[in-house]
């Protein structure tokens, strides 16, 4: 049940749903939400509501705001225009149910007398299910003449909210370039194993915790405790090298334990390495939502689970989880970026070579440059990786150029991850 179920119920009291949605029309949300879903005035039964529905849309359409309460209470003087105890999209759920159960029931009482005449029958029941759906399917997907004002508005407010500031895809000047991984958004990082994937999208991790995004972790590969040592050096600076070898100091506890104080300080996150029975799109999805999470990073695709058992191709499996991915990514009022890491097991020597990037030779699905926003990559050469650096660029992406970067890489004297200055080209 919901809150404003709940809410409801506790005060013990019939909700009059007309009522409450003439409440609810001194309120710019929420009329902009009640045009946007279509509403029609054939779900209102009260003719004293109806008026003031017609005359707040009319007022709406024509000047782009909802009138005053002074001015509906002037215009409609015997009605108390209270501060609404529910949302808007429960009583405009309310009445479109309410609207279906009545004619469904009429219709099953008027099919009754037909039964002795199917064809006349068959053709009732046709109409009548067309008339119930044209009047009560929701509307809000449509844009129509005179909607821009309500989407320049929604642009505005949700520039203010940072819409436009994706989630860091770990190093500054990339984020800047980029823009970030934005709700709505799937990005991968591809590369052949063994080319630091990991530790890239773990310094993604810790920015968006910085920024106080709350992202939730999936680690399908590694185990939880495999990541938690990286992020342990990572942050502390000791070094990967010796913590493999367990060759750690007294002091470098110490450096981790004050390393993970701080970065606690910072904000909230998540870390989960789920059992193989939870690593389809949707239960990942279901596990953020449950905390109420912000970016979804998965490392990595290949152990992704799909919803069917079997597949004729393997790559029909990686499609469809692509799509699902994308779908999760989308998904109304849950929209989120979605961040995760690939492999493929051969090419990709050089920047060029991912540039050209064809992700359906390489054994994953074409899907993935289909569906994603944003493909990032990274290529480490032998020469590269003798001078401690891998290179780090946009493959491809829907809203920029390509470009790439030389991140230094560290791991032995201590452990440090960052671009080299004036190294984009």
């Amino acid at each position: 049940m919901s809150s404003t179920e709940l809410l409801v119920e506790a005060n013990a009291l019939p909700l009059d749903i007309e009522a409450e949605l003439a409440c609810h029309l001194t309120k710019q949300s929420s009329v902009e939400h009640i045009v946007r879903e279509g509403l029609s005035t054939d779900l209102i039964n009260i003719p004293r509501i109806k008026s003031i529905f017609q005359f707040v849309v009319h007022h709406f359409n024509t000047s782009g705001i909802v009138p005053t309460k002074a001015v509906l209470e002037h215009e409609f003087p015997n009605f108390d225009f209270a501060e609404p105890v529910t949302t808007v999209e429960y009583i405009v759920e309310k009445l479109r149910d309410r609207f279906q159960r009545k004619r469904v029931e009429n219709l099953t009482l008027e099919l009754a007398k037909r039964v002795n005449q199917p064809e006349d029958a068959m053709r009732y029941l046709h109409g009548e299910v067309l008339a119930i759906e044209r009047v009560s399917l929701s509307q809000r997907d449509t844009f129509r003449p005179g909607d821009h004002k309500a989407f320049l508005r929604d642009l505005q407010d949700k520039i203010l909210e940072g819409m436009h500031h994706g989630a860091s895809f770990g190093f500054l000047p990339i984020d800047n370039f980029t823009g970030g991984l934005k709700k709505g958004q799937v990005g991968y990082i591809l590369a052949r194993p063994k080319r630091k994937k990991t530790f890239l999208q773990l310094q993604s991790f810790i920015e968006m915790v910085k920024h106080k995004e709350e992202p939730f972790l999936f680690t399908l590969e590694l185990t939880r405790e495999e990541i938690v040592a990286r992020l342990s050096c990572m942050l502390s600076g000791v070094s990967w090298d010796r913590y493999t070898k367990g060759d750690l100091m007294p002091q470098d506890y110490e450096d981790m334990d004050e390393a993970w104080s701080e970065f606690n300080s910072w904000g909230g996150y998540h870390i989960e390495c789920p059992p193989e029975d939870e690593r389809t799109v949707m239960a990942l999805g279901l596990k953020a939502d449950k905390v109420d999470a912000g970016p979804i990073i998965i490392s990595q695709f290949a152990y992704l689970e799909s919803t069917k058992d079997v597949w004729r191709a393997e790559h029909e499996k990686h499609a469809e989880i692509a799509v699902a991915l994308k779908q999760l990514a989308i998904r109304s009022g849950k929209e989120r970026p979605v961040y995760v890491e690939a492999h493929f097991n051969r090419g990709g020597d050089t920047m060029q070579d991912l540039y050209d990037f064809d992700a359906s030779k390489v054994g994953l699905t074409d899907m993935i440059p289909k569906t994603a926003d944003i493909l990032m990559g990274i290529v480490q050469s032998k020469e590269m990786r003798a001078n401690q650096q891998l290179e780090f660029g946009v493959i491809e992406s829907r809203n920029t150029d390509n470009a790439a970067w030389y991140i230094y890489s560290e791991l032995k004297s201590h452990t440090e991850f960052r671009i080299e200055s004036n190294s984009q080209h």
